[in-house]
């Protein structure tokens, strides 16, 4: 692994890295041209400088390297990306680098989205394993042939709030780097977010408003902070996401150790068009030993698990706002970054986004 070698072998390598013309970029621009596929190349221009551009279909294609992109944390088994650095003596220089790098392809991508472009990013890891997939993928993406998903409003980072405390909501998720809109525009937003109370009004009021909404127009993801942690009714309302089209996680932050009173919650998020996650995850701090059998017992709801590394409310205070309310806060910002934002980089590769 990268922090196994000499700080000297790192250099090394990594001076040899290239921005423009990777090999598996280069494989996969041979491929379409073999298929009559005629393109441009990296326009300064355009967000981001698309590593492939076809100008009549108006499509732009990136090819993401894992590490720089945020993809190799993932698929070497780790909850985040810090936990990949964790032996690292260049973590403090890593990890920011590589969360800008994930920040700036969001931003990008939302950018040529609104400048009418069609966005399709491919993990580098994808090309070697499968360039044919990716290549048919392409082909049907540059004829029209690709279906719309809800997934084209998450590079936006825009968030509708609803139910009580929504100033806590609120100040978390700008912190984690989401604009604000008012719950009006929740069609045209990637989150919803509520805090509401258990068996509450406000729980079948949410859950109705969503589906008043046609699939086009719901929010790709929804995010609830339960201030009851009990688990009852908490089945009723995540069948009632699944009906509406989301995959569901459940998870608990409990701040305890830094804040001696109403620490603990329960949160529940719904994700459209996620792969499905048919294991029970493993008992950890964010997800007890209460709340895995729960989920082991409901073997009729359908369920997306993501890693989650610990919780440290002390990294994530919102000195904005009043003490009563920070580590609450902190606990959204904490989602909104290790959760949300990575959650998002994920889902915008190997799709087209429209």
């Amino acid at each position: 692994m990268l922090y196994r070698r000499t700080q000297e072998q790192v250099s090394d390598i990594m001076r040899r890295v290239k921005s423009e013309d990777t090999t598996p970029e280069v494989t996969f621009r041979k491929a379409l041209w073999a298929g009559g596929v005629r393109y441009r190349l990296h326009p300064a221009r355009l967000p981001g400088k698309p590593d492939i551009v076809l100008r009549r279909s108006r499509l732009v294609i990136f090819i993401d390297g894992d590490f720089w992109h945020g993809n190799q944390w993932r698929s070497r088994g780790h909850a985040s990306l810090e936990a990949q650095f964790v032996a690292s003596p260049n973590a403090s220089y890593w990890v920011p680098k590589i969360d800008r790098n994930m920040r700036r392809d969001r931003l990008n991508t939302a950018a040529l989205l609104e400048q009418g472009w069609r966005v399709l990013r491919f993990w580098e890891s994808a090309v070697k394993s499968d360039i044919d997939a990716c290549l048919r993928f392409t082909l049907e993406a540059a004829a029209g042939r690709v279906e719309t998903t809800a997934i084209s409003r998450l590079p936006q980072q825009t968030a509708a709030v609803f139910g009580d405390d929504p100033e806590t909501m609120r100040a978390g998720l700008e912190l984690a780097g989401w604009t604000l809109k008012p719950p009006a525009e929740i069609t045209d937003s990637s989150l919803a977010a509520a805090t509401l109370m258990l068996g509450d009004n406000q729980i079948a009021g949410l859950v109705s408003l969503l589906n008043t909404l046609k699939p086009a127009d719901k929010p790709p993801l929804v995010l609830i902070r339960l201030r009851d942690d009990s688990q009852s009714n908490l089945a009723d309302i995540l069948r009632d996401l699944n009906s509406m089209g989301y995959l569901c996680d459940a998870f608990v932050l409990d701040a305890e150790e830094f804040h001696a009173v109403d620490t603990q919650r329960l949160y529940v998020v719904g994700i459209v068009d996620a792969p499905e996650s048919k294991a029970v995850p493993v008992e950890s701090a964010t997800r007890p030993r209460s709340l895995v059998d729960f989920i082991a017992r409901q073997r009729d709801i359908r369920w997306f698990h993501w890693d989650l590394p610990p919780f440290e409310p002390r990294h994530y205070q919102c000195p904005e706002i009043d003490d009563t309310y920070t580590v609450h806060a902190a606990a959204i910002r904490w989602i909104g970054e290790k959760y949300l934002n990575p959650l998002i980089n994920v889902l915008m590769h190997g799709r087209c986004l429209i």
